[in-house]
């Protein structure tokens, strides 16, 4: 959903966490026009995900901008987003200018709303329909109040503020001061890397009679984290050590994977990225936040299968070994990320 909202205006609401919020100011700088960008706005998704709590995040907006000067409010994007690494890039044919940009994530909260009325009245509406009124003193360990001469930690009745102070946020948001040579719709694609997402891979492998071949199936568990949920992504995994120096990850970059892959229909597909393994999901796919989704890799049939022993010198434990050959001939032959292996016999 796209919004204009010029400067000069306030939205008012109410806020139900045992709070009554009267009025809500409008946060855009003073004088400047807001435009509000959210997740509908987005035409494209895509999110290659590290082994170690890191993912890139690539999006595609439309922005409906005014001529001069403007504010933009880019919301929904993760609470671990790392700012330093945001890439923006407007469309050749309708450039604009981003003359600041900034993170805000002072969310909203019953203490943080209270912090910011210190010193100020507040009153409780009782349920006869009278008010109490009363000063709040501070916030250090919670709330402390002055009431009718005396110093209280809780007040009877539902607590009513006049107004939400404009500096708190309902959700983390990019905001950038742009400037554009003309009105209009704009596309830009917008890259950023984020914490709080993370793979891996789980495989088990199911001995038949013999325990001379297997069936074997792979799970990829993928987990958000990150403070986001992530709708109709195009999802890619990428194996691999990758170094990140000054929050760049070197030396992999976000054209290396937007490579056109050849994807079976229901299999995930694997392609080499210099010293890395990149798989990619076939289709798109739904990721809420403080979600575990699991993916199927590959299920193969038949895989010989050889079993060892195994005996250490000074240990009186012998190991058993279930051996096989990742390569086509075994109904194999993908590379496998590293994971634990589960095996089951008959």
């Amino acid at each position: 959903m796209r919004t204009r909202i010029p400067s000069t205006g306030a939205a008012t609401g109410l806020l139900a966490l045992s709070l009554t919020i009267a009025a809500i100011a409008a946060a855009a700088p003073q004088g400047d026009a807001m435009t509000a960008s959210e997740a509908a706005d987005r035409s494209l998704l895509e999110l290659t995900v590290y082994n170690r709590d890191l993912a890139l995040v690539r999006e595609t907006r439309t922005l409906e901008l005014p001529k001069g000067p403007s504010s933009v409010e880019f919301r929904d994007v993760p609470a671990q987003v790392r700012p330093r690494t945001l890439i923006v890039e407007p469309e050749a044919r309708a450039p604009f200018h981003i003359v600041e940009q900034s993170y805000e994530f002072d969310l909203m909260s019953r203490e943080k709303i209270l912090e910011k009325y210190v010193g100020r009245t507040l009153s409780w509406i009782q349920e006869d329909g009278t008010r109490v009124e009363g000063t709040l003193l501070g916030m250090a360990q919670g709330p402390v109040y002055q009431v009718g001469g005396e110093v209280v930690f809780e007040v009877p009745g539902r607590l009513a503020l006049p107004s939400l102070p404009a500096d708190l946020r309902a959700r983390p948001t990019l905001v950038w001061r742009v400037d554009a040579p003309k009105a209009g719709d704009r596309k830009v694609d917008v890259s950023y890397l984020t914490g709080g997402l993370g793979w891996s891979a789980d495989y088990v492998l199911q001995l038949d009679d013999s325990g001379e071949r297997g069936a074997m199936q792979s799970w990829i568990s993928v987990e958000n984290r990150s403070g986001a949920a992530y709708r109709d992504a195009r999802l890619m995994l990428l194996a691999g050590d990758v170094n990140v120096v000054r929050d760049q990850v070197m030396p992999i970059m976000a054209k290396d994977m937007r490579a056109e892959m050849a994807m079976a229909d229901y299999a995930v597909a694997e392609e080499s990225v210099g010293d890395y393994h990149l798989y990619t999901v076939p289709g798109t796919t739904v990721l809420k936040d403080n979600e575990i989704k699991q993916i199927s890799l590959f299920q193969a049939e038949g895989v010989p299968v050889q079993k060892a022993y195994r005996l250490e010198q000074g240990r009186q434990k012998v190991d058993v070994l279930h051996i096989f050959r990742n390569d086509e001939k075994s109904g194999l032959g993908l590379p496998l990320p590293a994971g634990t292996v589960r095996v089951y016999g008959r």
